[in-house]
């Protein structure tokens, strides 16, 4: 009996040793092998008080196009690095970077998303025999399609970091974020309206002063009370929103996150 019992430990300890064998060979360090990076992307779901949301990201996605089609290269807003969000009442859509650790077993991502009406996406390009885009010629049948369409433009930014739990056989991980959602400033709108203004006032006293004819006597006040009226204009512009006062008018949410590794 007790060789039967021994037997079966035996077994037992064999299964779980093939199994924490998937993780990684001699060369990996005790990790997955490298290669299962490739064509990898990190899925997250997100949820907080009042909405909720997913993004996807890839260490290997670009964080700006190169020029090249959307499906050669992963490039903003491709389904490699991708946001999406529902808060009160508004839809945001952006783009998600992370990296992963895995010696440390951590994640941490960053996104940027806003709710900005109209934003559409049009095919112009025609459709050789073979299924691929030709380029250079116009489709005359070409579809604009709404990809976003909210009547307020708002902006949302966050950040996470999350903890690896699970590495085999699929890697799994959970944390912790936080999301910012921003308004636009009113005074930076009035700061801006300001700026364009007295711009245009102090060019307007540049030619003034310029085209003044003083004649041949001198006349310095010409120019005293011209630099005295460049410097109350400048005086009169509004500060734009600092980083601290930013954050503070934002709406600020915490959020638990938990997600996978996935292959396309």
């Amino acid at each position: 009996m007790k060789r039967i019992f021994a037997s079966i430990a035996i077994l037992l300890t064999a299964f779980n040793s093939s199994a924490f064998a998937l993780v990684g060979g001699p060369f990996d360090n005790g990790e997955q092998a490298s290669s299962l990076e490739g064509g990898a992307f990190y899925q997250a779901i997100l949820t907080f008080g009042n909405g909720s949301g997913f993004c996807y990201f890839s260490p290997n996605a670009n964080i700006a196009g190169d020029g090249l089609n959307s499906f050669q290269v992963a490039t903003r807003g491709t389904q490699l690095n991708r946001l999406v969000m529902y808060y009160k009442g508004l839809t945001y859509i952006g783009s998600a970077f992370g990296t992963v650790d895995h010696e440390t077993r951590f994640v941490e991502c960053s996104f940027n998303g806003n709710s900005t009406s109209n934003q559409s996406a049009t095919n112009t390009a025609t459709t050789a025999n073979n299924g691929f885009q030709s380029s250079g010629a116009s489709n005359p049948n070409a579809i604009s399609t709404i990809i976003l369409s909210n009547t307020v433009s708002f902006t949302v930014n966050g950040n996470f970091t999350a903890k690896i739990y699970q590495n085999a056989p699929t890697l799994r991980f959970r944390g912790k974020g936080e999301l910012a959602f921003i308004a636009p400033s009113k005074a930076d709108a009035q700061a801006g309206l300001a700026y364009s203004g007295f711009s245009g006032l102090i060019n307007a006293i540049v030619t003034a002063v310029g085209n003044a004819n003083v004649g041949a006597n001198f006349n310095a006040n010409v120019f005293t009370l011209a630099q005295l009226a460049i410097q109350n204009a400048i005086a009169a512009i509004p500060d734009l929103t600092s980083i601290n006062s930013n954050f503070e008018a934002a709406e600020t949410r915490a959020m638990t996150v938990y997600g996978s590794r996935k292959y396309l």
